[in-house]
């Protein structure tokens, strides 16, 4: 992976950040922030699906790095062992979550063959694959930069304009809702403008369903990105004023923290559903510690 991407001078990672995956849960339900920022928690046992989308993003790291370093990859055998090769090594390395279950793999394989076949790569450069970022985009806590953080899975240039790529696991289409309330490509688009380089035109989302896979494009307007930005100042100064309030809605179902919330509310046993079902990821905590 590529040297992080900042236009601070200094130590990125010494800065408060926010990342489009807080902002949703910000945004979400505060409580939700809560759990997963403020008290670090973490399932004890990840979903499936994260194992699918790692792999997925190892696929297309390993092609687009070679087609990058002008050795291309080409077919499914090689890719994919470039990919488990990969995660065999992040897994030497201490990080347990770099793995597919094998169902999982082959499902991704078969559809990833066939996207093989009809991907065109002329006159196509690859700028960036998988790169950390550390954006200065103007958000501020207390007058101090906040910097806007993630990863960026690629940025490509085609017919003299910029691109984002993202890589996207789905079980089903995205709905036009979805393509509304997509932070990502607006906030990113605003990234790569702020990092120095050319403002992309907007994201292109290879989206990987369990049979089939589809190519979707959102252009981003300069207009867009600056409200989007607007609207995220507020969410951290609404984060800095630390109201926790549970905000119950549909999206309730399929929260990560549901068990526990149930428990709280309902007086049950909290403690043990904490202990048994989830994980403490200090370095969050230690953040917002530091950062209050």
């Amino acid at each position: 992976m590529s040297e992080a991407w900042t236009n601070v001078p200094d130590d990125p990672t010494t800065y408060p950040k926010i990342s489009v995956t807080e902002l949703r849960d910000l945004l979400r339900c505060t409580k939700k922030h809560d759990y997963a920022y403020r008290q670090g928690l973490r399932p004890a046992v990840s979903p499936s699906y994260f194992g699918k989308g790692r792999y997925l993003h190892g696929l297309e790291e390993a092609r687009l790095t070679s087609y990058a370093q002008g050795t291309p990859l080409t077919t499914i055998s090689e890719i994919g062992n470039a990919a488990l090769a990969d995660m065999r090594r992040q897994r030497a390395e201490g990080d347990p979550s770099a793995t597919v279950g094998e169902p999982d793999r082959l499902e991704i394989n078969g559809v990833y063959a066939d996207y093989l076949k009809q991907v065109d790569m002329t006159g196509v450069e690859v700028l960036s694959v998988e790169r950390e970022f550390f954006a200065d985009v103007g958000l501020r806590s207390a007058g101090a930069p906040v910097l806007l953080h993630g990863f960026m899975d690629a940025l490509i240039s085609f017919d003299n304009q910029v691109w984002l790529i993202e890589h996207k696991t789905a079980g089903r289409a995205w709905s036009q809702g979805n393509f509304v309330f997509d932070y990502q490509s607006r906030l990113y688009t605003s990234a790569v403008e702020a990092l120095g380089a050319d403002r992309p035109v907007g994201t292109s989302f290879n989206f990987f369903y369990p049979k089939r896979w589809e190519t979707k494009q959102v252009y981003v307007t300069p207009e867009e990105s600056q409200l989007l930005l607007a609207e995220v100042q507020k969410a951290i100064d609404y984060r800095d004023s630390q109201m926790i309030v549970r905000q119950p809605h549909w999206g309730c179902n399929d929260c990560s923290f549901r068990t526990l919330c149930h428990a709280e509310l309902s007086g049950g046993d909290s403690e043990y559903t904490r202990k048994t079902e989830f994980t403490v990821d200090q370095d969050k905590v230690d953040r917002f510690t530091e950062e209050a």
